[in-house]
């Protein structure tokens, strides 16, 4: 799997056999995959702290009730 193919070769994941199915892979986050995560995270979420920073709580549920919105056909949920 070609996307796949750069966190493999940063060491953030690794590819694993599938037992009972010899063409099948896992993909399994590494300790370093997760610190990156958990990192990515961490300033997502400091940035959409900023984002919100300036609005009322009105306006900052109205924001969250919209994002849901766009959200909720991407993922598959109604």
């Amino acid at each position: 799997m070609r996307i796949v193919d750069e966190p493999v070769r940063r060491g953030l994941a690794v590819r694993r056999p599938v037992p009972g199915d010899r063409r099948a892979r896992a993909v399994k986050v590494t300790p370093q995959g997760a610190g990156v995560a958990d990192a990515a995270h961490a300033a997502a979420g400091e940035l959409a702290e900023r984002m919100v920073t300036e609005m009322s709580p009105g306006e900052r549920a109205q924001f969250g009730d919209l994002l849901m919105r766009v959200a909720r056909p991407a993922s598959g949920t109604t």
